[in-house]
């Protein structure tokens, strides 16, 4: 009877503590993970491509505050390492174009002369291909830093496809040859 008795006790009184320690476990574990959850989406949305995205902070002084804010400052870091990056991009492009101009534009003239001889012809018209090859991707880098920078207007029009598909083929066939590689369309 006496142990009927504890039993009703012990179950009267535990029941609604393992209820009430369920709840504030639930609650504080929650609590507890916010800072991890936050940091998840920053992550999450730097996965596709908002890199000014940040870590809200707690400002409380724990350690996920402090993760939070070395997280910050680490995002702040790399964004400034790319701006870097871009800004020399832009400024070699920019300032590899003009000597490539003048060299193409000497090497058009040289080949305009009647002074060259055959051999030197050719050397002048591989120079004049290869430095409009050169122009080409500088412009296209400059368009790329443009595009980037969000200042590039965008001219869009149907393509057609194969026509696109054979010239990249073209461009990349010599390349491609070098390296043992054949490309069929």
């Amino acid at each position: 009877m006496i142990l009927k008795q504890f039993r009703k006790i012990i179950l009267a009184i535990m029941a609604p503590l393992l209820l009430i320690g369920t709840l504030v476990g639930a609650f504080l574990s929650f609590r507890v993970l916010k800072p991890v959850r936050n940091i998840i989406q920053t992550v999450q949305s730097i996965e596709i491509g908002s890199m000014g995205t940040r870590v809200p902070r707690s400002n409380t002084g724990d350690e996920l505050d402090e993760l939070a804010r070395l997280f910050n400052k680490m995002l702040d870091r790399i964004n400034r390492l790319i701006k870097g990056m871009r800004d020399s991009l832009d400024n070699v492009a920019h300032d590899l174009r003009t000597p490539m101009t003048r060299i193409r534009n000497s090497s058009e003239i040289a080949l305009h002369s009647n002074k060259v001889n055959d051999g030197h012809k050719e050397a002048l018209i591989t120079v004049v291909e290869e430095t409009d090859r050169i122009l080409k991707m500088l412009n296209t880098l400059m368009d790329i830093a443009e595009a980037e920078a969000g200042t590039l207007n965008i001219d869009r029009q149907f393509t057609n496809v194969s026509t696109l598909i054979e010239r990249v083929v073209d461009m990349y066939q010599f390349v491609a040859e070098e390296k043992g590689v054949r490309i069929h369309m």
